[in-house]
């Protein structure tokens, strides 16, 4: 239920709360922040963990929605079947599908939850209105007046609410439907919907406070929980979090806006960001608010043991509803699940192999982290792991919990694993891998797979490719949509050079780097012709509205980054986005890429980072070893790093890969069974 002060503010008053006074209710000053509780947060998972386990079946494949991996892809498979008595190895069949990944949002526990008595909480909740199926007036407003709301806190002025909110719901390709559905309205509808924004938004413009740099407000901020190994996710976007992250104290707060009137569903929401919020970070929020922008009135929740555990009892029985829904009976998991990497003993490997490219008899297993801990750099102390007794998942608890827990780099279990039997080990005894030899075996492995696209277009296997290849292939096969500039493209560049700014303390925080890097980018092009980034013909021509949702994009991308790892504790960070790819066999052929997104150098010795988005899914050693695959097999290449830091700042997650010769030819083999998995091994040889 909301805190004391924010029910008196909304009692006892006509006038709702602005400025100091609002500033005042989502600081929450006059209550203690509670200190990060590792055996709560351990329980609120075990609580969700144990629902899951009974609802998903034994194989881990989701019983929701329709199969994947049908239609072009069985054809395939029974291709490859029928080509093993052309001599064909029984185990270059086309692998089983990974288990999919169940993702639970606030909205798929509010449906799975009949109205009436809340089972987790004895309230009496009414059954929320079916989402509407298409455009409508109140649809529409509450779409603009988001990406307002996100451009007064990210600028801190919106000029024209009409102009600027279209503009902005047209560079996202959800939105940019709804935008147009709003243009050809008659005038008459258009003037009620422009009134109605204009209300809302001179209302916030006029109480909501400017908040200090200090605070890093982010806008869209994703938050995503991987359960039981990545079998299942926790996932939220929160319209605003304020605060900076710390791993001892509650020190975030969390603000949805809605532009609709009050609904009891408003304070579950509010109760899931929440929970979703405390199980990612190792404190918990300290408020989490709903702000009204029709009326201007907020409701502000203290972030208590109870509204977590109630939050989490909620998703375990809507997970619970959701297994019995689809027909799965209860399954206890017996499966062995770690999510926690262990830290690897023994000295760091030395350099060798090809011109000292990489290290050679060293292992590619879980390593340490950014500073050789296995853990993020969040000063944690020394923790226990124990076994949980239904799940068999390994657990760490402690006095205190790491930032974040990450899933061992293992792509899937030994039962489903891929296997590419043309890339095998080299021999032991001094052999080093050299690019020519395991060039040579890709080139085989692509020719015996006949991989192309339509077209005659290069295949490029990055991360992407990895997870539709034994998921959707047929996915892969679709023409590829012209690329475009948006938002959503801009961020990583952006992003980094504003996390670098802010990293180095040149800037208060990355709300206050973000437009200055833009606007000098823009004016060094229009001056020179040299483009910084290559987007900056795209930015000039966006008006208020695009750049502010551009802006307000990277800016949260980099607070996400900033917060997700402590940089200052590295010798040195260069935020560089860096891609590479080499191709495999003679053009069009395969390009295997990946993304070199910073290089930090640590007391372990160098490091290449690629920072993902969303949680970590699929085969994550892979993914996070691609760019040092690519840059090993491109000829004159600069030299490897020591290892690979794969980071997914959604998720607080960080995985850590030696760079060895080992695996080098994991990561190749990885890659030929994903060839495989989409194209089969039957086509280059049974035409």
């Amino acid at each position: 239920m909301a805190s004391r002060a924010g029910r008196a503010s909304a009692g006892a008053r006509r006038e709702p709360p602005g400025g100091t006074e609002l500033l005042d209710l989502l600081r929450m000053k006059d209550r203690p922040r509670p200190l990060a509780d590792p055996g709560l947060r351990a329980h609120l998972r075990d609580l969700i963990e144990d629902a899951l386990a009974g609802a998903l079946p034994a194989d881990g494949h989701a019983p929701w929605g329709a199969s994947r991996g049908g239609g072009a892809a069985a054809a395939r498979g029974a291709g490859t079947a029928a080509s093993r008595g052309a001599g064909i190895p029984s185990s270059w069949s086309v692998p089983s599908p990974a288990p999919h990944t169940l993702v639970i949002t606030k909205d798929m526990v509010t449906r799975a939850l009949p109205g009436g008595v809340d089972r987790s909480t004895g309230a009496t909740v009414p059954d929320l209105p079916d989402l509407p199926a298409e455009p409508s007036a109140a649809l529409a407003v509450g779409a603009m007046v988001d990406v307002l709301f996100r451009q007064l806190v990210t600028t801190g002025a919106v000029a024209d609410p009409w102009t600027e909110a279209l503009e902005a719901l047209d560079l996202d390709n959800h939105s940019a439907p709804l935008a147009t559905w709003v243009r050809a309205l008659p005038a008459a509808a258009r003037s009620e919907i422009a009134a109605e924004v204009d209300r809302q938004v001179s209302g916030f413009e006029a109480r909501w406070p400017t908040l200090a740099p200090g605070w890093l407000p982010r806008t869209h901020e994703s938050f995503r929980v991987p359960l039981l190994g990545g079998r299942a996710e926790l996932a939220a976007r929160v319209d605003l979090a304020i605060g900076k992250p710390s791993p001892e104290q509650s020190s975030v707060g969390i603000v949805e806006l809605t532009t609709g009137a009050r609904h009891p569903h408003h304070r579950l929401d509010a109760h899931f960001y929440a929970l979703v919020a405390a199980l990612r970070d190792p404190s918990p929020p300290f408020m989490v608010a709903t702000y009204y922008a029709r009326t201007g009135e907020v409701d502000v929740h203290a972030v208590t043991p109870g509204i977590l555990l109630g939050a989490a009892r909620r998703v375990a029985a809507a997970v619970s509803s959701l297994g019995w829904r689809c027909g799965t009976a209860p399954v206890v998991s017996q499966a062995s699940v770690p999510i926690r990497i262990p830290p690897v003993t023994g000295d760091k490997a030395s350099g060798g192999g090809a011109s000292g490219r990489t290290a050679s008899g060293g292992s590619a297993s879980a390593g340490p982290g950014l500073h050789g801990t296995g853990e993020l750099p969040v000063g944690a102390r020394p923790s226990t792991e124990v076994r949980h007794p239904r799940v068999g998942r390994v657990r760490t608890v402690g006095e205190r919990a790491p930032r974040g827990e990450g899933i061992t780099p293992t792509t899937t279990p030994a039962a489903t694993q891929p296997v590419m039997p043309a890339i095998t080990p080299l021999p032991t005894g001094g052999s080093r891998l050299t690019p020519a030899a395991l060039m040579h075996r890709l080139e085989s492995a692509v020719s015996m797979t006949g991989a192309t696209r339509p077209g005659g277009t290069s295949v490029v296997v990055d991360a992407w490719f990895l997870d539709l290849a034994h998921t959707d292939p047929d996915r892969l096969l679709a023409p590829a949509e012209p690329f475009r500039w948006s938002p959503r493209a801009v961020r990583r560049s952006l992003g980094l050079t504003i996390v670098g700014a802010y990293v180095a303390g040149d800037v208060a925080s990355p709300g206050a780097a973000a437009p200055v890097i833009a606007d000098e980018a823009v004016l060094r092009w229009s001056s020179t012709g040299e483009r910084t980034f290559g987007w900056e013909p795209w930015y000039s021509r966006l008006g208020a509205g695009g750049r502010a949702a551009t802006i307000a994009d990277a800016v949260t991308w980099a607070t996400s980054v900033a917060a997700a790892v402590d940089w200052r504790r590295c010798e040195r960070t260069d935020f560089e986005s860096t891609r590479e790819r080499a191709r495999i066999g003679a053009a069009p052929g395969v390009l295997v890429s990946g993304r070199f997104d910073a290089t930090v150098r640590t007391a372990s010795g160098p490091a290449g980072i690629t920072i993902f988005n969303g949680a970590p899914r699929g085969d994550i050693e892979t993914k996070t070893l691609l760019p040092a695959l690519a840059r090993f097999l491109r000829p004159g290449a600069p030299s490897l790093p020591d290892r690979m830091v794969g980071l997914w700042p959604d998720a607080r997650t960080t995985v850590s890969v030696r760079v060895d010769d080992h695996a080098l030819e994991r990561a190749a083999a990885a890659v030929g069974s994903a060839l495989v998995a989409a194209f089969g091994v039957g086509a280059a040889l049974t035409a």
